[in-house]
C-alpha cells in the first residue's frame, strides 16, 4: 500500500490546489480584468474572482481565515499590480496559496474524520468528472490535472473548485478542533487497508493497478475512483488513518 502513497499524494495535491490562477484566471489571460492592471486592489481582484469557480474556495478562506484570505488577494493584487506575465501572476498565486495550505497541514491529524472523509471523496468527484475519457483521467492520476491544459482544466473547473474548498475545510475543522486527534499509520494498516478494500469487491486487477499503476492501461482510472471511494466512505480505524496519511503528505508539499 505504501507503494501508492507517492501516487495519491501527487494526484491529490495536483487535483486541489494545482497553480490557482487555472482556476482564478480561467480563461487563460489577464486583460478579461474589469480594470487596468496597474489599478488592481485587494477589493478590485476579490470582486473579480467571486465571480469565478473560486469563489466557493475563497468564501471557505474568508470565512475561516480573514487574515490569511488578506493575503492572498494583497499578494494577487500586486502580482497583477506589477503588470507581470499570466505566467508570473500564476506563478505568485500558486506560491501563495501553497504557503497557505502547508502552514495549516499539520491540523488535518485533529481533523473530524467527516471532513477527511469529503476531503478524499471530492478527489475521487475530480476523477469521476473524467471517468468517460480514460486516458486524461490517467494523465490526472499520475501527473495532477495540468497535464490536461487550459482546455481540459476549464472542464473540471467546478470540481476542482469545490475540491479546493474541502481540503480547507477540513483544515480548518482540524485547526478548531479539541482533542489529540488521529494518529499517524503504522506498517500493518497499510496492508490491512488494502484487505479490507480486497473484501470489499475490489478486484485483482484494481490492486494491481493501484500498486503499479500504469498509465496505458484503460483500467487505472476505474481503479484509483474505486480505491479512493473506498477510503472515503471506510470507518475502519486503520483505514482512516491511512487515508489522513495520504492526505497530510499531499498537502505537505
Amino acid at each position: 500500500m505504501k507503494t501508492v502513497l507517492g501516487y495519491l499524494a501527487g494526484a491529490a495535491i495536483g487535483i486541489v490546489l494545482f497553480q490557482l490562477a487555472r482556476v482564478l484566471f480561467l480563461g487563460g489571460s489577464l486583460p478579461f480584468l474589469p480594470f487596468q492592471p496597474e489599478a488592481a486592489t485587494p477589493a478590485s481582484v476579490e470582486r473579480t474572482l467571486m465571480a469565478t469557480p473560486a469563489s466557493v474556495y475563497l468564501t471557505v478562506l474568508r470565512d475561516r481565515s480573514p487574515q490569511e484570505y488578506d493575503v492572498l488577494l494583497d499578494g494577487l493584487a500586486a502580482a497583477v499590480r506589477t503588470g507581470g506575465s499570466e505566467s508570473e501572476v500564476m506563478t505568485a498565486s500558486a506560491e501563495l496559496s501553497a504557503a497557505i495550505r502547508r502552514d495549516n497541514a499539520v491540523h488535518l491529524w485533529r481533523a473530524p474524520q467527516a471532513s477527511v472523509a469529503r476531503l478524499v471523496g471530492a478527489q475521487r468527484d475530480i476523477l469521476a468528472a473524467l471517468a468517460d475519457d480514460p486516458p486524461a483521467c490517467a494523465l490526472v492520476v499520475m501527473d495532477g490535472p495540468l497535464a490536461l491544459g487550459p482546455d481540459g482544466i476549464e472542464q473540471v473547473a467546478d470540481v476542482v473548485a469545490e475540491a479546493a474548498a474541502a481540503v480547507f475545510e477540513a483544515l480548518y475543522d482540524g485547526r478548531d478542533a479539541a482533542g489529540p486527534g488521529i494518529a499517524p499509520p503504522a506498517d500493518a494498516d497499510f496492508a490491512s487497508t488494502i484487505d479490507q478494500w480486497r473484501a470489499a469487491g475490489a478486484t485483482p486487477a484494481e490492486v494491481d493497478l493501484v500498486l503499479t499503476p500504469d498509465v496505458g492501461d484503460p483500467g487505472l482510472c476505474a481503479a484509483f475512483i474505486a480505491l479512493l471511494g473506498f477510503l472515503a466512505g471506510s470507518s475502519d480505524p486503520a483505514v482512516q488513518r491511512v487515508r489522513t496519511e495520504i492526505m497530510f503528505q499531499s498537502l505537505s508539499i
